[in-house]
């Protein structure tokens, strides 16, 4: 979980002052919970329940293979130096020569979409220039390699013994040195840091495409593209079309006012806001009136309780559904 703060007091000084508030014992109980659910790859495979919890929590949904011990540690490393698997990711599709051909047709739906801007009913003609101009500007869209795509080290420095002999002691180096470097970046020069793509935390090996709000960047994980498909045969582009709306969902979110974009902030009217409000509305009571089949795929969840939740959701891809028709037509 990522949580983006509009003040470094917030994270200096109310958040411990609201740790201290709570009892101590349960506090440390809560997080070494945590803690044990988190190294459960490291734990013997008889303690499912700690592998479940591990799976939710990292993968994002429970898998069927609890007891392969290799294949949890691939997430659990993923998770803990995203940057090592996006640089390993992003020289093997340039071995196999998968890059450039993959980067020309992201950069081809990428350019639908600009295209296509002004067609969103809360879009000012102002909007659609300002939303192109950042583009432009500096790149949204990130695929392959991360800022660790050169020679420069995607983990932090530590002694050979230690990822041998020691191998949770690494995991904890590398959990504490992760979230470190990040919040060093966010409260000492957070424009900078986005300049330079931020802290890689994206997941190369999950298929959805992920829009970070802070860092205003659209993340298309390599895990996306099914690669024994040839880019050149005809049936890739029926694999595209899946993409494009996957990708596109992504982008569409940039398209909404965000209270972290500091540098070149969209702001909208009060006539822009209320028909995105509109719009949001209309699709949750569609969903809500839908039949139950259909309105079991768009249930809220518990954490959030209403269905004025699932309208953004649905509205992002209903216009992702669109704009990849158009990319095709």
């Amino acid at each position: 979980m990522k949580v983006t703060a509009k003040s470094p007091k917030y994270v200096r000084t109310n958040l411990p002052h609201a740790l201290l508030s709570v009892p101590f014992l349960d506090a440390l109980n809560y997080m070494g919970f945590l803690v044990l659910a988190r190294m459960a790859p490291f734990l013997p495979e008889q303690l499912q329940a700690l592998r479940t919890l591990f799976a939710k929590s990292i993968v994002g949904h429970t898998v069927a293979g609890l007891t392969d011990t290799a294949g949890l540690c691939l997430w659990l490393v993923d998770h803990s130096l995203p940057g090592c698997f996006s640089k390993a990711s992003h020289k093997w599709l340039q071995r196999e020569g998968h890059q450039d051909g993959l980067k020309q047709w992201i950069d081809h739906l990428e350019s639908v979409f600009l295209a296509h801007v002004p067609d969103f009913a809360w879009m000012s003609q102002l909007s659609a220039l300002l939303v192109r101009y950042r583009f432009k500007r500096r790149p949204v869209t990130q695929f392959g390699g991360g800022p660790f795509q050169d020679e420069g080290a995607c983990a932090p420095e530590v002694s050979f013994n230690a990822t041998v002999d020691h191998p949770l002691r690494f995991y904890l180096d590398v959990s504490t040195h992760r979230p470190e470097r990040r919040l060093h970046g966010l409260l000492s020069n957070s424009t900078a840091l986005r300049w330079q793509g931020g802290v890689y935390s994206a997941s190369e090996l999950r298929t959805e495409v992920t829009f970070d709000h802070a860092l205003h960047k659209v993340h298309v994980p390599a895990a996306l593209f099914n690669l024994s498909v040839p880019i050149n045969s005809s049936f890739f582009v029926f694999q595209l079309a899946r993409v494009a709306v996957r990708f596109y969902r992504g982008l569409v979110q940039a398209l909404y006012e965000n209270p972290s974009e500091r540098e070149i902030p969209l702001r909208f009217t009060d006539e822009s806001r209320r028909r995105v409000s509109e719009l949001a509305s209309c699709f949750a009571d569609d969903a809500q009136r839908s039949s139950p089949d259909v309105r079991g795929l768009w249930s809220p969840q518990r954490s959030y309780g209403r269905w004025y939740s699932v309208g953004k959701p649905l509205l992002d891809q209903t216009s992702a559904l669109l704009l990849a028709l158009k990319a095709f037509d």
